[in-house]
């Protein structure tokens, strides 16, 4: 074999190796913690907010956390940038901070984070 071809081989088998490390820590990062059953997420959850799935449905204290940071998110895109929010074809200023995660929340989410449900650890 050549001296090229073995340096070629090392170099494939450490990137590798570094993608395998890499993709399971971001895997053991973004696991689901004790804080949820059943769907529900309640303010007094003894889990790490960074292991909190929320989704519709869901309803108590870490939703209204999400709720005033999309509003923040609304406000800001309103006054000062681009894309607006629309929801029903109406563009939106603020979101309704009462801790359950409804329709108007999961459109939020979609066009902040672009999906449905978000994990505490994405709210920055």
């Amino acid at each position: 074999m050549k001296r090229q071809t073995k340096i070629i081989l090392i170099i494939c088998v450490a990137v590798l190796i570094v993608a395998v490390v890499a993709f399971f820590l971001l895997k053991k990062k973004s696991l689901i913690g004790d804080g949820v059953s059943d769907g529900v997420v309640s303010g007094g959850g003894s889990a790490a907010e960074e292991d909190i799935l929320l989704k519709r449905g869901d309803r108590g204290a870490y939703v209204e956390k999400l709720q005033s940071f999309l509003s923040n998110k609304i406000l800001c895109r309103y006054i000062f940038d681009k894309p607006k929010f629309m929801y029903n074809g109406q563009e939106m200023t603020a979101l309704e901070v009462d801790g359950i995660f409804g329709p108007k929340t999961e459109a939020a989410c979609e066009w902040w984070f672009g999906k449905k449900t978000v994990q505490l650890s994405e709210i920055k």
